[in-house]
């Protein structure tokens, strides 16, 4: 083979005289150009990846334990939304948006009022800018019974 790497003469070597002669004309060493599956045949000679069918059963079940720990432990949008009102007494979208990273909060505030029966007002206030320009946005409260 041109005189290269016994590297490529091996005969368990996955490519073609061919691709290795052109693989070695635009740089690559012969170290840079192991098959893909090369390691896990290294993996399969030292012993790893036998594993009978019980423990893969019981991998996978550890696996769909640890996503479901991960999905439960963190609080749902709304439960977040709701813990801000009643620590600081109200929310503007710009507040879920730069502190809870809550975008939507008017979806939010209508989950919490209709599906969880929160009782939360609504208060519209006008901002003037410069120019005459105005912004009006949606300041959430929790109302007293």
């Amino acid at each position: 083979m041109n005189g290269h790497s016994d590297a490529i003469d091996n005969e368990d070597f996955p490519f073609s005289e061919e691709t290795t002669n052109l693989l070695i004309k635009h740089g690559y060493t012969n170290e840079e150009f192991e098959h893909p599956y090369v390691d896990e045949r290294k993996e399969e000679l030292a012993g790893f990846g036998e594993f009978t069918d019980a423990e893969l059963d019981a991998m996978e079940e550890a696996e769909d334990q640890a996503m479901l720990q991960m999905i439960h432990e963190s609080p749902s949008q709304e439960a977040q939304v709701w813990a801000y009102l009643k620590e600081h007494g109200s929310i503007t979208d710009r507040i879920a948006r730069d502190k809870l990273y809550i975008h939507r909060l008017a979806a939010r505030i209508h989950n919490l009022r209709h599906r969880d029966g929160y009782n939360i007002g609504t208060h519209m206030i006008t901002r003037k800018y410069l120019r005459r320009r105005t912004k009006r946005y949606a300041l959430y409260y929790i109302k007293n019974n």
